[in-house]
C-alpha cells in the first residue's frame, strides 16, 4: 500500500514536473500582432499579453488562413466596418491552428500543450436566436479576428474553450487551418442538398476557384460527384482534379 501510495506521489510530481515544462516551452511576453487601425492603415505591433477568464483559454497560433474577408477588413469595404456595426482597431486572423498555452479554470476539456482549431462565430449562447440554434442572428455575436474579438494573426489569442476543438494526433497543424473555410463549404452543400445526397449525376456548376471554391470541388470528388463545371475570372488559377469529367473557363 506505500508503494502504491509512493508511485500516485510519484505520478503526480512527474505530471506537475511534465505540466512546468510545457508551461515554459509556451511561455510568451511579447504579443507580436497585425492590427488594422483603419481603412489602408494596418501594421504590426507589440500588444499586451491577453489575461483569460476561467472559461477562455490563451493559444499560440501555429498557421492562420488569409481570406477575401481580410482583405476587406484592411481596405474598409467590409459590411460590418462599411455600416459602423465594427470597429477598428482589430487584429486578424479567423482561421487557424494552435497549441494551448494556458487555460481556464472552467475549461476542462483542454490542456497545456493541445493542438488545437477554434470556431470564428462566438454567440453568446443563451439567447432565443442561440437557443433554436441559429447562432448566426444571435445579437450579441462576435467573430474571431472580425467582429469585435481579436484574431489569430498574433503571438497569442484568447478564445472561449467552448469553441476550441482538439485535432487528431496525425493531422499536421499546417492542413488544420484548412478547418475553418472547410466547415463553411461543408454547411453551403448540406444547404444545396448536395452533402448527403444520393444523386452523384447531379452537373454542378463551381463559381470562383479561389480556396472556397477548391475546397467544395476537392469535397465534391471526394461524394462521389464528376461532373464539375469551373468558372473564373483569372487564367492564373492552378486547379486539376484527376479523372473527372472537369470543364474550366477562364475569362
Amino acid at each position: 500500500l506505500m508503494g502504491h501510495a509512493r508511485g500516485i506521489l510519484k505520478g503526480r510530481k512527474d505530471e506537475s514536473g511534465l505540466k512546468a515544462e510545457l508551461q515554459e516551452a509556451f511561455k510568451v511576453t511579447d504579443n507580436l500582432s497585425l492590427v488594422v487601425r483603419g481603412p489602408g492603415s494596418f501594421g504590426l505591433e507589440n500588444l499586451e499579453v491577453p489575461q483569460i477568464a476561467p472559461h477562455e483559454v490563451l493559444l499560440k497560433p501555429a498557421y492562420v488562413g488569409i481570406c477575401g474577408t481580410d482583405r476587406e477588413i484592411i481596405s474598409g469595404r467590409l459590411g460590418y466596418y462599411a455600416s459602423g456595426v465594427a470597429k477598428y482597431p482589430i487584429v486578424l486572423g479567423h482561421e487557424y491552428s494552435a497549441s494551448v498555452v494556458k487555460v481556464g479554470s472552467n475549461v476542462k476539456h483542454l490542456k497545456i500543450g493541445d493542438q488545437v482549431v477554434g470556431e470564428c462565430i462566438l454567440s453568446c449562447g443563451h439567447c432565443g436566436q442561440c437557443s433554436h440554434n441559429h447562432r448566426l442572428s444571435c445579437p450579441e455575436r462576435q467573430e474571431v479576428g472580425v467582429l469585435g474579438v481579436n484574431g489569430a494573426l498574433a503571438s497569442l489569442v484568447k478564445v472561449p474553450g467552448q469553441r476550441v476543438h482538439i485535432i487528431p494526433q496525425n493531422l499536421p497543424l499546417k492542413t488544420a487551418v484548412l478547418t475553418e473555410p472547410t466547415a463553411v463549404v461543408i454547411h453551403s452543400l448540406k444547404c444545396a442538398d448536395l452533402w448527403n445526397s444520393s444523386e452523384k449525376n447531379s452537373r454542378i456548376l463551381i463559381t470562383g476557384l479561389g480556396s472556397i471554391g477548391q475546397i467544395a470541388a476537392q469535397l465534391l470528388k471526394n461524394r462521389g460527384y464528376n461532373d464539375l463545371s469551373f468558372f473564373d475570372i483569372s487564367k492564373k488559377i492552378h486547379f486539376s482534379l484527376c479523372k473527372s469529367n472537369i470543364h474550366k473557363w477562364c475569362f
